[in-house]
């Protein structure tokens, strides 16, 4: 990889499709509600974070694109910032996230609302393409898509309907 952009870090991660019957019990106050927006015409997403009995947070992210490792910038928001941005023109996407222990790491499983419920993904991210390469995913996490840009962020977030999956 090419000299990263300023201020960016490499993310290195992978997805999975979720078999919801092998999931262990969620219980939904552990849940973190995610409201993302991906601003029409740019690479960018406004995220607000809740619940789960943590501080809410408030970020813009724009992900590079490209071959992975991906470079990735995130800037965190005050309310006001927050506010402005929210006024840009962007799909939204709603999802629950739930982080569950797999191993030596953490697991991000989000439960889609609204019309991909249903959908259920599970990412990991780590600090190397080393530690990425040795992970094993748990049992209930299937197909791995990763490189499906049907399952990006921003595609689901401007589907007209939701992707086929398998569980």
């Amino acid at each position: 990889m090419g000299e990263l952009p300023p201020y960016s870090r490499l993310e290195h991660e992978r997805r999975f499709l979720v078999r919801a019957e092998r999931l262990p019990p969620l219980d939904p106050a552990e849940a973190r509600l995610i409201e993302d927006r991906y601003i029409d015409g740019a690479r960018l997403r406004l995220r607000r974070m809740s619940g789960g009995g943590r501080p809410t947070l408030l970020k813009l992210t724009r992900k590079y694109g490209g071959p992975r490792p991906e470079p990735i910038t995130t800037l965190y928001l005050d309310a006001g910032e927050y506010a402005l941005l929210s006024d840009l023109p962007a799909a939204p996407l709603i999802k629950h996230r739930y982080h569950l222990p797999v191993g030596d790491h953490w697991f991000g499983l989000d439960v889609f609302a609204g019309a991909l419920a249903g959908l259920i993904l599970c990412e990991i991210e780590v600090e190397s393409p080393e530690v990425l390469a040795s992970i094993v995913p748990p049992d209930w996490a299937g197909d791995e898509v990763t490189d499906d840009p049907v399952f990006a962020g921003a595609a689901l977030a401007r589907a007209i309907e939701p992707p086929h999956f398998h569980r």
